[in-house]
């Protein structure tokens, strides 16, 4: 760089003072200014050549007002906002995973057998069923077309119907009458007898009283019908 040109005549001390230091500041930003464009062309050249030499920092100038703006760019702000995000959005491991695995397969194994036995009918609960439904259709056959509707058991084959209301059904496997009361009147297991059941257009009917067993358990069930009313309800033994 040349000598500085001689002040001009008559300028005193102090403004030749304030002259020099902005003289030496403007020198010292063209040499910030060249070092960084030679900086910034030797990267370009090695990125098209397939490799980037690692950065340098820029030297700090100690002028004031000079290397103020390059202070302070080396960490961004940004960079712990993207740390938190990536926190935030991490995966789950894969022992949390098999943990929450495990719970729902323990969950699921105590909980679907139960499920199972309440939605399908089977043995005494089918039994149970069919009787109440048998007495409710036959009690609403009567009523609906104001004349007596009868229910029919054979207690022989274990089979029961009300015909025109409710079809032949057969009690399931392993389920067998044990008694029959109609009127006061007890029907054994042996007896091949029909027994017939009257429901009225009034909705009453007979005096009823039938008792099934579960064969496999022993266990009772007991369905009857209120006379006055001709509701079915049924207890077990």
């Amino acid at each position: 760089m040349s000598a500085l040109p001689p002040l001009p005549a008559g300028s005193s001390p102090a403004r030749a003072g304030g002259f020099r230091a902005h003289l030496d500041t403007a020198t010292a930003e063209i040499h910030h200014s060249i070092r960084v464009m030679s900086d910034f062309g030797e990267r370009t050249r090695h990125r098209a050549r397939g490799s980037a030499p690692p950065l340098n920092p820029l030297p700090d100038v100690s002028d004031e007002g000079v290397a103020d703006h390059t202070r302070g760019r080396v960490r961004s702000p940004k960079i712990l906002p993207m740390v938190a995000v990536s926190r935030c959005a991490r995966g789950f491991t894969l022992v949390e995973i098999m943990v929450v695995v495990s719970i729902m397969a323990v969950i699921l194994t105590m909980g679907i057998p139960p499920f199972v036995r309440a939605v399908r009918k089977e043995g005494m609960r089918k039994a149970e069923s069919d009787l109440l439904e048998a007495c409710q259709k036959a009690r609403a056959g009567a009523i609906i077309n104001a004349k007596p509707q009868d229910l029919i058991f054979r207690p022989l084959d274990g089979s029961f119907e009300a015909p025109g209301a409710f079809p032949n059904t057969l009690l399931p496997e392993g389920v067998s009458i044990e008694s029959i009361t109609l009127n006061d009147f007890e029907r054994g297991e042996g007896d091949d007898n029909a027994v017939v059941v009257r429901f009225f257009p009034k909705g009453n009917s007979d005096d009823f009283r039938i008792v099934i067993r579960d064969n496999n358990n022993g266990s009772h069930c007991a369905v009857w019908l209120d006379p006055v009313t001709a509701l079915a309800d049924i207890s077990t033994e």
